[in-house]
């Protein structure tokens, strides 16, 4: 039953079946509700927000987890409250999906308060890739508060990351040159389904 809900909704998206992606958002499969949530960010399609913030709670981690890169892509701002909540979330790419997708969606009324959420868990997330990706949003939000953490975060992340990964070049050069970060060229598909 499932192999079929997947390969329903990946013809759903291939014939930009929008009605059928978001059906396929209630299937019991959670590559059936993965897939098509992210099927729905790489279509854009922005009147999917309201039920892509209901997939932010869903019982599967990796459909939070795309649930919060989506919203991030199509930056729904009305879901702020949903990802400020998902940095407390029990699954660490929940936390990085959230804290990545939360500088997308800033807007001149809220960066205020994204940068609040963010910095805690800048500064002390116990999972290096979410304290990475918590910097990485503050440096676009503007905050140079962080600087001074880029070396650590940096240096706890995984030695391959360090080397191969072009965000983190990126955010050390920032850093070293105190400037902001931009979001173009694309940060991130912070997990290569976007």
């Amino acid at each position: 039953m499932a192999g079929r809900d997947l390969v329903r909704v990946r013809d759903y998206e291939r014939e930009t079946n929008v009605a059928g992606l978001l059906n396929s958002l209630d299937s019991d499969s959670n590559d059936a509700r993965g897939y098509a949530v992210c099927a729905l960010g790489r279509l854009r399609v922005s009147n999917a927000i309201p039920r892509v913030e209901d997939l932010v709670r869903d019982p599967d981690k990796m459909v939070r987890m795309y649930a919060c890169d989506v919203l991030g892509v199509l930056g729904a701002t009305d879901a702020e409250s949903q990802l400020v909540g998902a940095l407390k979330d029990p699954d660490a790419v929940v936390r990085e999906a959230a804290a990545g997708a939360l500088c997308r969606i800033r807007t001149e009324a809220n960066i205020s308060r994204l940068r609040n959420a963010l910095r805690p868990v800048a500064a002390a997330d116990s999972v290096a890739d979410v304290r990475f990706a918590a910097v990485e949003s503050l440096l676009v939000l503007g905050d140079r508060t962080v600087i001074d953490q880029v070396p650590e975060v940096v240096r706890r992340l995984p030695w391959r990351v360090r080397r191969f990964n072009p965000r983190v070049t990126r955010v050390t050069e920032a850093a070293e040159s105190g400037g902001q970060l931009s979001l173009e060229p694309p940060l991130w598909d912070t997990h290569g389904a976007l």
